[in-house]
């Protein structure tokens, strides 16, 4: 990035970006996860499934508007 060919680089977008693969790896965890537990446990780690997708979402669009030609 220092060379100049990535003139409209933000380095808050790539953190952001490098924080959302470490959820998308936990989501993964946990989707691995809920295939082995029990119904009662599931339900509760289904919600923080479904946070962690908001999450990623959220980290992706935040990412795509300080890095991305689209916005």
């Amino acid at each position: 990035m220092a060379s100049g060919r990535m003139p409209h680089t933000s380095t808050r977008g790539l953190w952001l970006a490098t924080y959302a693969l470490g959820l998308i790896f936990m989501q993964l965890l946990l989707g691995l996860i809920l295939r082995y537990v029990g119904p009662r446990a599931a339900q509760a780690l289904r919600r923080v499934h479904f946070v962690l997708m908001v999450g990623i979402a959220a980290l992706i669009l935040s990412h795509l508007w300080l890095n991305g030609p689209f916005f």
